[in-house]
């Protein structure tokens, strides 16, 4: 795990790192995973809709053109059907099913809500059918590489 977060900032695959946290925790059954923080240089910050598209991605991969990255997205990275662990009166705590939205848009927030097109397209997986409302936000180099669940989100502020 700490060789591949040595690659992560050596890489710089996000842009010029100037710090960065984080933490190790154990699910229930006993399986690491980690929350990290990158607190990126001023040149390398995602300021427009069009850089975060660069950096992160809330939809399913072109099946016919990415193959590997559609399955471990499909496999990895959708979220649903939410058990009881997950909903909080009657809903998602993580807010999915997710709005189709044409374009990544920024709010006062410091979260963008990605852009997740409405393609007319589901995928099914262990019989649940999924769209690009499902997909968790990732980076699809480091989706690929890894061919594991990493949620990659953009933070304008704290």
């Amino acid at each position: 795990m700490f060789s591949s977060l040595t690659h992560l900032l050596i890489s710089g695959i996000f842009g010029r790192a100037l710090a960065r946290i984080y933490t190790i925790e154990f699910q229930k059954r006993g399986l690491p995973h980690m929350h990290l923080l990158i607190f990126l240089h001023a040149s390398a910050r995602p300021t427009t809709p069009a850089h975060v598209d660069q950096i992160v991605s809330a939809e399913f991969p072109d099946p016919t053109k990415c193959p590997v990255l559609f399955q471990t997205i499909l496999s990895t990275m959708t979220h649903g059907p939410c058990s009881e662990k997950c909903m909080i009166n009657g809903k998602c705590s993580k807010g999915f099913p997710k709005e189709f939205q044409d374009s990544t848009t920024m709010d006062e927030s410091g979260y963008p809500k990605y852009r997740r097109r409405n393609d007319g397209k589901s995928y099914e997986h262990h019989g649940h059918h999924f769209s690009n409302c499902d997909v968790v936000p990732h980076n699809p180099f480091l989706s690929a590489k890894y061919n594991c669940h990493i949620n990659v989100e953009i933070c304008q502020s704290v």
